[in-house]
């Protein structure tokens, strides 16, 4: 669970406890919201929960141009429904090459206790997902979108049991206005199930990971099948998960390794300037900020949405 929680931007629509009597009086439904965007840039990645009630952590994607809203809908009656939706934050019409709406909507029970409110796993869910085949491509939406190309689908739990997974049972803490502040898993649960099971099934390859000569199988390859030396990383100040490896070679690599992407590329560095050059023949091009190296990278997977910003100071190292 991330330490940092900020509420970013909030919408809401509550019959709150000190007004029960203009509501009517008596037991209560009510409505929590929460909108993570990108109005805080970067900070957005310390901000939301590391889980989304999705199968994997998408919170990469609000920095570029997705919002995330989540809406608790608690009843008198001890009910609850949940809805997580990720979509583009101007949302254009579907078939746009930007357009993208992720969604779960999943109902149960709930307790609450003060400003704690504990949801059950849920009785049923649907998951939605409709938008460009990236994310389905990296299988960060499975095992949900069957579509041969990504583009849209819904499942059911009762068609796809595992939808429930993604959300475990919760506490989520909320104001007397109607926000979410946050929310964390209770006791030994745990979010993003695609996420948890390629965890374990890179953590099983990690102990068979090395060849003959033991050298780490993890290291990239030349087109002879040789081991090449990763010489130089660059990493994101504003996300280190995301990584520029750069080898002796010539090659390189982008690689956004909590979501299984690695992107093939080659660089040239001449009269101070380093040139990468992408898959699709696309370049991205350093600049100087004093002594800093930056290198803005638009990846080719996904392009505009996938973005990772580097900077180095100790670049000349290796460049020079």
């Amino acid at each position: 669970m991330k330490n940092a929680k900020k509420l970013l931007a909030v919408g809401l629509t509550v019959c709150t406890a000190a007004a029960m009597t203009a509501c009517g009086g008596g037991a209560k439904d009510e409505t929590y919201t929460v909108t993570y965007d990108n109005s805080l840039g970067s900070d957005v990645l310390d901000a939301i929960p590391d889980y989304q009630f999705l199968p994997s952590d998408l919170s990469w994607m609000i920095p570029n141009g997705l919002n995330l809203d989540v809406t608790l809908d608690v009843t008198a009656d001890g009910n609850y429904t949940l809805t997580s939706r990720y979509y583009t934050q101007n949302e254009p019409e579907e078939g746009d090459p930007t357009y993208c709406n992720i969604q779960m909507e999943a109902t149960g029970t709930y307790t609450q206790e003060d400003d704690m409110i504990t949801i059950s796993v849920p009785d049923s869910a649907t998951a939605t997902y409709g938008g460009g085949a990236y994310i389905t491509e990296q299988g960060m939406f499975l095992p949900f979108s069957y579509a041969e190309d990504g583009s849209t689908g819904e499942w059911t739990s009762d068609e796809v049991p595992e939808i429930l997974d993604c959300v475990p049972e919760t506490v989520f803490t909320v104001t007397d206005d109607g926000a979410i502040s946050t929310w964390e898993a209770a006791g030994d649960a745990t979010g993003n199930p695609k996420d948890n099971a390629d965890a374990d099934a890179a953590a099983e390859d990690s102990t068979e990971g090395t060849d003959a000569a033991g050298t780490d199988a993890a290291a990239g390859t030349d087109a002879a099948g040789q081991t090449a030396e990763a010489a130089f990383t660059m990493t994101s100040p504003e996300w280190d998960a995301v990584t520029m490896t750069f080898n002796t070679d010539g090659t390189c690599a982008f690689n956004m390794a909590e979501y299984g992407i690695t992107e093939e590329c080659t660089w040239t560095f001449a009269d101070g300037v380093l040139t990468v050059t992408k898959s699709d023949g696309t370049t991205a091009v350093s600049e100087m900020d004093g002594d800093t190296m930056k290198l803005s990278y638009d990846s080719v997977t996904a392009p505009g949405q996938m973005i990772g910003n580097f900077e180095s100071t100790d670049w000349a190292d290796f460049f020079q």
